[in-house]
């Protein structure tokens, strides 16, 4: 396992440029944008890769943040360098743990702890980007192939994808608020701001044993750890 994350964060290091992908056209054309976009946290001074994916700019990794109440799969910090933390919700959120099981006003372009000028994706922003991959999906359903698309060439069980648009989806896994965790190397998960009820938030998930990207509103609820994709303002 410890041979298996050291090249997978060798691997990481040579993709450090992104592409930017105005239409579903250049993106077929093979002809993607050269040039290098990256950004800093001066939080922490973390850099991140970036991505334009029709009229949405997306961080191309999970966020990576260090928070009261954020995980590294497993607790094993290695995990964090190449998957990004795991957060509940209400910390993902930047709010107090009670809003893990209290509904939260929440207002467009919440922050979070994502970085200045970035925040927490909608349910209806995650439903614009699956509606750019294939027109054909309902932006509050599953998207079909969009998992093939979306997910990284590397690192999948099985089921990588063909990182058409450079979103390079990776399978971080998830976390139980009983402290367990699964899904390494199989599922991705990533929150929404979008809350269903008091307990429960829609988040998106892509497996290594589907080709689509699915929409939930359950399982483990507000209370689980999950990913985090920064949409820039």
């Amino acid at each position: 396992m410890i041979k298996y994350i050291a090249s997978m964060l060798c691997i990481s290091l040579l993709f450090s440029c992104t592409t930017e992908v105005d239409s579903p056209s250049s993106q077929c054309s093979g002809e993607p944008s050269s040039s290098s976009r990256t950004f800093i946290d001066r939080r922490d001074s973390k850099s991140y890769r970036y991505v334009k994916i029709g009229t949405q700019t997306w961080m191309a990794e999970n966020l990576n943040y260090e928070v009261k109440g954020s995980k590294c799969y497993t607790n094993l910090k290695d995990y964090c360098g190449i998957y990004g933390k795991l957060y509940d919700w209400a910390t993902a959120m930047g709010l107090d743990s009670t809003y893990n099981s209290t509904l939260y006003s929440v207002e467009t372009k919440h922050t979070g702890i994502c970085p200045s000028g970035w925040h927490i994706p909608s349910d209806a922003e995650w439903g614009t980007l699956m509606k750019f991959i294939n027109p054909n999906c309902p932006p509050t359903s599953d998207c079909v192939f969009a998992g093939m698309l979306l997910k990284d060439s590397i690192g999948w069980n099985s089921g990588n994808g063909t990182d058409a648009y450079g979103f390079s989806a990776l399978p971080g896994g998830y976390g139980n608020s009983d402290g367990t965790f699964k899904g390494i190397v199989t599922d991705g998960n990533w929150w929404s701001t979008s809350e269903v009820n008091s307990n429960n938030v829609y988040y998106r998930v892509a497996t290594h044993n589907s080709d689509d990207i699915i929409r939930y509103n359950y399982t483990n609820g507000k209370s689980g750890f999950r990913s985090i994709r920064c949409l820039k303002d």
